[in-house]
């Protein structure tokens, strides 16, 4: 369609909110694709009344802008249903607070109706600790108490180190490319992602919408659950 893509960086040295909108004027930029900002942060200090703009994952909260992301609910829901299918019986969810209340606590919604479904001697109580860093040192001791025997995590590290008995399947919410076929869980298709959120720029560029979004508008793309070594089934040796 004539576009390309051009990355520019507003954490660059010396860069300033207001530097930031000049230099995209003088270069003539009119559409804004936003990345995911840092852990922690929902906010972003710039004045979008000329550019049209969308934003990829749900982490701008402020201001109200289009955003294409992964259906966490319905991806977490997958993991569980897809755990029961395999044969296990006690399955727990590991995610921190600061990266759950990044998603509007979508998966751990998820989490709570797929225990509530479950028989009470087969739920398992959620591990969440503030901060993701804090996952490896609380792990054992809630693994001890609540004995699971799989592990839903938002993040799965295939390289990684968990303190747990091999019998115990491991899944992850968000599969990277490389970790398919090795890690079990949801594969949220990063590319995809990004290329419907360019669709949806592109459409509001040919409208002439600039600005922000008075309603947020949120477009969820379903994830889809990938078979990997590291939870091949309940009693059955896992691999990561």
């Amino acid at each position: 369609m004539g576009y390309r893509l051009e990355e520019l960086a507003l954490r660059a040295p010396g860069m300033t909110p207001k530097r930031y909108m000049q230099m995209l004027q003088a270069r003539g930029i009119l559409g804004m694709l936003i990345a995911p900002l840092p852990l922690g942060e929902h906010t972003i200090e710039l004045e979008f009344e000329k550019f049209a703009v969308v934003g990829i994952d749900m982490s701008v909260q402020e201001p109200p802008i289009e955003r294409v992301a992964n259906d966490h609910f319905q991806s977490a829901m997958l993991a569980a249903e897809s755990c029961r299918a395999l044969g296990y019986k006690r399955i727990g969810f590991i995610v921190s607070r600061q990266l759950s209340e990044r998603l509007g606590e979508r998966w751990m919604a998820a989490c709570h109706l797929a225990q509530a479904g479950l028989p009470a001697r087969s739920r398992v109580k959620p591990l969440e600790p503030a901060r993701t860093d804090d996952i490896i040192d609380e792990i054992l001791a809630w693994f001890a108490r609540e004995k699971p025997d799989a592990v839903i995590m938002a993040e799965l590290d295939p390289h990684g180190h968990y303190p747990l008995p091999p019998r115990v399947g491991m899944v992850s919410l968000s599969l990277e490319e490389q970790a398919l076929g090795q890690v079990a869980g949801i594969f949220q298709d990063n590319r995809r992602l990004g290329a419907i959120a360019i669709e949806h720029l592109v459409a509001r560029l040919a409208r002439c919408e600039f600005d922000t979004d008075d309603r947020g508008r949120l477009h969820l793309l379903a994830g889809s659950w990938q078979a990997g070594a590291s939870g091949r089934g309940r009693d059955r040796t896992h691999l990561i």
